[in-house]
């Protein structure tokens, strides 16, 4: 499943890449549209203008969520993060289905035709040996004609982010072909991202991390804290840290709660727990271990969509 589901990912992106200068851009969409209100010949002109309004606002919708860097346009590892936060697509996918589904039954009988069909796909991307595939798939009736409905679930369902199957390896930043390899072939990092990989592929709402960072080194363990974070954020997971490492408390939690003997004996937000210590436990562990002075910004909460993060790192 991991080939195919990057490989549709890399498909949309190219249906997307219009004009194929390997970038997504207004251009792109702009040209999308055009060609497909040409293609819909028999079509009224509100249903056209729905079209182009459809595919700007789908622009408009992905430059907001992955152009990072904000230079106007999404390049292809941008696009990738789409599958971390899917739900932020729906509006703008579920409006380009409806007003595909629009250009596609003009005379409102709920059918749509072969011809018309192959027009309105091969002008959004689609080559013409699929298209026809998609067609017989979808059941044509006797006069040639498949469900309008139908066709715009699969158009719904082709382009949403979360359909695509992508699995926690690819969201961790380890390349496909680290499937095939065992654990003693690769670094401590590296199996760390595996385990949490191995925790996303059942699309978990809570994860419990124990000791999640302990025996890396310090750089390691920064790559491994990047990532938790940036997929506490784009996932929505409500993070559990057990850790005797305090400074790993510190920068990673919101809350957190002081264990002795296995009771909690003080509990609260992290900056009150750490400045302002209430039990003697908690004071004796604050004064028995260094905490290291943090760089302010780092793993800022106010920018999660911009943490370093790259495909394949053996951290």
């Amino acid at each position: 499943m991991r080939t195919e589901a990057v490989n549709r990912v890399k498909l949309v992106f190219t249906l997307f890449d219009a004009d194929g200068n390997g970038y997504l851009e207004p251009e792109d969409f702009e040209l999308m549209g055009r060609r497909v209100v040409e293609a819909a010949t028999g079509s009224d002109d509100a249903a056209k203008a729905a079209m182009v309004t459809a595919f700007r606002r789908y622009w408009a919708t992905l430059a907001q969520g992955l152009d990072a860097n904000r230079d106007g346009r999404v390049s292809y590892e941008e696009y990738q993060a789409c599958v971390l936060a899917p739900e932020r697509f729906d509006e703008a996918i579920d409006e380009f289905a409806e007003a595909l589904a629009a250009l596609g039954d003009p005379d409102g009988d709920g059918l749509i035709e072969r011809p018309l069909f192959v027009a309105l796909m091969t002008a959004i991307g689609f080559e013409l040996p699929n298209i026809h595939v998609l067609f017989t798939a979808f059941e044509p009736d006797a006069s040639d004609r498949v469900s309008v409905p139908v066709w715009a679930g699969a158009i719904r369902d082709y382009y949403a982010p979360d359909k695509a199957g992508i699995p926690g390896d690819h969201l961790v930043g380890l390349p496909a072909d680290f499937v095939d390899r065992y654990p003693h072939e690769l670094s401590g990092g590296q199996r760390q991202r595996a385990g949490i990989a191995r925790a996303l592929a059942l699309d978990p709402d809570f994860i419990v991390a124990d000791e999640i960072v302990s025996g890396l080194d310090v750089s390691t363990q920064a790559h491994i804290l990047l990532l938790l974070r940036e997929l506490r954020a784009r996932l929505g997971l409500t993070l559990v840290l057990i850790s005797h490492d305090l400074s790993v408390v510190r920068v990673l939690c919101d809350d957190v709660a002081i264990l002795q003997h296995g009771e909690i004996v003080e509990y609260g937000p992290v900056a009150r727990i750490f400045s302002f210590p209430q039990h003697p436990y908690t004071r004796q562990l604050l004064s028995a271990i260094p905490l290291p002075d943090v760089e302010p910004g780092w793993l800022n909460d106010s920018s999660p969509d911009v943490i370093p993060h790259q495909q394949g790192s053996a951290a």
